[in-house]
């Protein structure tokens, strides 16, 4: 999560230089422009990613623990009982 944080924090400051630039000379803009907005959009789709590949890891963790106290359950049922 301070990822995105992060992200949105340097997206924040690369607009305002793009802002400073603009005011400064319009000759380089739109070529700035593009490369910082692919820039933008390639870092927040490889973080998006990466949180969701982390909540799926996350996921997959948990049904192995329930899965684990099941067996162990079952186990301890079929050796005590």
């Amino acid at each position: 999560m301070y990822d995105v944080l992060f992200t949105y924090l340097i997206i924040i400051y690369i607009r305002k230089l793009q802002l400073d630039i603009n005011m400064k000379t319009s000759s380089i803009k739109p070529i700035v422009f593009e490369n910082i907005d692919k820039l933008i959009e390639n870092t927040y789709f490889n973080l998006r990613g990466k949180i969701v590949n982390t909540m799926k890891i996350e996921s997959q963790i948990k049904k192995n623990e329930v899965n684990i106290r099941l067996t162990y359950l079952l186990m301890r049922h079929y050796i005590f009982y």
